[in-house]
């Protein structure tokens, strides 16, 4: 089923390339949670916590790694990668805390 958050995501992809970095899917993530009006709150110690764990790997462009930032270690090591110490959705829960300070998402698809 094709829906307007995954038309978002190509869109994304064609405005700006793939996302080759944890630090560019973070962001193409924030950017789509903005677009979909979502978002979701965290604690400033979960915010700190999560933001301790996944910046050491913004520049990362391992798979692995990037699996292990965006969805948790449980799920990478589940494929096969290295855990980095990331819980459960961890960089997903925080592109959702960041995603409503995000500029129009429409506008920045314009480059």
């Amino acid at each position: 089923m094709i829906t307007l958050v995954s038309v978002y995501r190509a869109l994304h992809h064609i405005a700006h390339g793939p996302s080759r970095t944890v630090a560019s899917l973070l962001q193409q993530e924030r950017r789509t949670i903005a677009f979909e009006r979502a978002g979701a709150a965290l604690s400033a110690a979960g915010e700190g916590a999560l933001r301790a764990a996944v910046t050491p790997y913004l520049d990362a462009q391992g798979d692995g790694t990037r699996i292990a930032v965006l969805f948790g270690d449980a799920l990478a090591v589940a494929l096969g990668y290295s855990p980095c110490g990331i819980p459960d959705r961890g960089g997903l829960r925080l592109a959702a805390f960041e995603a409503p300070h995000e500029p129009d998402s429409i506008a920045l698809l314009q480059g």
